[in-house]
């Protein structure tokens, strides 16, 4: 399953760096080319910081009963502020 899930991933990176890439002003293709690369270390840091401040402002009972799973909870507000809104 995590083999079909590496293949998944790296076939949308692909996809959403050519997009990007292509969709680019010509003198800023560069610049809006780094975003995909950007995307996944910037989620890493999102996601370890709120566990981190989650874990300080729990018990670690408290924390292993239902905290972790607060982050599921966070996750549709984190999709909505990456969304770009629709054009038409």
């Amino acid at each position: 399953m995590r083999i079909l899930q590496g293949f998944s991933a790296g076939g949308e990176w692909g996809g959403a760096a050519l997009m990007a890439v292509e969709h680019a002003p010509r003198d800023r293709r560069g610049f809006w080319g780094a975003y995909p690369q950007i995307g996944v270390p910037v989620g890493m840091i999102i996601a370890t910081l709120v566990l981190f401040l989650l874990r300080l402002s729990m018990s670690e009972e408290q924390f292993l009963e239902w905290g972790w799973r607060s982050r599921s909870c966070l996750q549709p507000s984190f999709s909505s502020a990456t969304t770009p809104p629709a054009t038409s």
